[in-house]
């Protein structure tokens, strides 16, 4: 019974954690600048062969904090072709400046992060 309960737990928290990701590159743009980034969102003309979208990108929306609050989230077709790309960003040691976030990875400090997770 405490096994399945596990599953579950680890089932549901997993929902929550991709149902917090922006659906698309418009939906994470207009995210970001609710939360007070300023947000510049692209689109590939087309899904290119490692299933990358397109992105989003932009700063904090004041001068004093532009610098370092830079972010920019890229778009996967599948969260596993996501999973892979943010694989390429690891380093010997397994570690990445890059956050997994569903289908997008995020490159960013903690605050946009939060922001865009939320």
């Amino acid at each position: 019974m405490k096994r399945i309960l596990g599953v579950i737990t680890l089932l549901v928290f997993a929902v929550l954690l991709v149902a917090c990701a922006p659906k698309d590159t418009e939906a994470a743009a207009a995210k970001m600048k609710k939360a007070g980034y300023i947000a510049t969102a692209s689109v590939a003309s087309e899904v290119k062969e490692d299933g990358y979208v397109g992105q989003v990108t932009g700063t904090k929306d004041s001068l004093s904090e532009a610098l370092s609050s830079a972010y920019t989230a890229q778009l996967y077709k599948t969260a596993k072709q996501a999973k892979a790309a943010y694989e390429k960003t690891q380093d010997a040691e397994g570690k990445s400046s890059a956050t997994l976030v569903g289908k997008w990875v995020f490159y960013g400090n903690e605050d946009a992060l939060k922001a865009f997770k939320k």
